[in-house]
Parts: structure tokens; C-alpha cells; sequence
């Protein structure tokens, strides 16, 4: 497994990642503050890159939200209460909610059916590391909150 960020990764899986228009820093900004939290440089370059997008996979395909949604959702699911640790910014169009811990910067699946920190699972030191498990087919997300 490469070291890679998620933006690289992304931008690597060609025609199968459908990219959003940029956000802008005033976006990432907002995004932060509307948070409370500071965001990892990764996703930050991620987002300066494609505000959210979706990646098709062999049956695991990923939606990254855009900045509006991060916020929106984040809210609407009582993460800051529920999760405090956690910013969720996608899903895999499943079961699973995908984030990242403030303090580390480690990318995180949670089971929406269950918003605890008891179900949440760490699952590489970063996005970009996350991503490239699951194209690889290294891991499945919902088997890994699941099990």
C-alpha cells in the first residue's frame, strides 16, 4: 500500500471518480468554522480539488459529499454529540458512513444504524491510504462496521 492522498488516488481512478467543481478556501472556511474543527490537509487539498464527488467501484461505490452537505448531514445525524471525535464526509452508498478523527487525521466507517464511537472503526492513518484498500478490494466498508 502506497502512501498516497486522496486526492492522487482519486484523480488516479480516471473516468471512474466524477469530480464536482472545486470548492474554495472561503468554502473550506465556512466548512471549518460551521464545524467547530480544523480539517485535515488531505481533505482540504481534496476538496480544493473537487468539492465532494462520487467513485464507482466494483460494488463498493463511494460518495464524498460537497462542503454543503458535509455540514447538513453532520448536523442532521448529531455527530459533534454523538461522535465528537469524528467529521463524517461520506458514504458508501450503503450501510456506512465514511469521516475522519480531528486529532489524527485517520479515515473512519461507522454504521449508520449505529453512531458510536463503540461502532466506529479506524481504518488506515488516512483517507487517500482508506480509499486505496477499498479499489484494491482489500477491504469491504460494510463488512468491516458489520462484522
Amino acid at each position: 500500500m502506497k502512501n498516497s492522498d486522496l486526492r492522487s488516488v482519486l484523480a488516479a481512478a480516471g473516468s471512474r471518480f466524477t469530480r464536482n467543481q472545486p470548492a474554495s478556501q472561503g468554502d473550506i472556511e465556512e466548512l471549518e468554522r460551521m464545524l467547530t474543527t480544523g480539517l485535515p490537509n488531505e481533505y482540504k487539498d481534496f476538496l480544493l480539488w473537487s468539492n465532494g464527488g462520487e467513485l464507482a467501484g466494483d460494488g463498493q461505490a463511494l460518495d464524498f459529499w460537497d462542503t454543503h452537505r458535509v455540514v447538513a448531514r453532520n448536523e442532521r445525524l448529531q455527530i459533534a454529540k454523538r461522535l465528537p471525535k469524528i467529521v463524517l464526509i461520506g458514504s458508501n452508498e450503503g450501510e456506512t458512513a465514511l469521516g475522519f478523527e480531528h486529532d489524527s487525521g485517520s479515515f473512519v466507517a461507522v454504521p449508520f444504524g449505529d453512531l458510536s464511537s463503540e461502532t466506529t472503526k479506524i481504518i488506515a492513518p488516512s483517507a487517500g491510504m482508506a480509499i486505496e484498500m477499498v479499489l484494491s478490494r482489500e477491504i469491504d466498508l460494510d463488512e468491516v462496521c458489520y462484522r
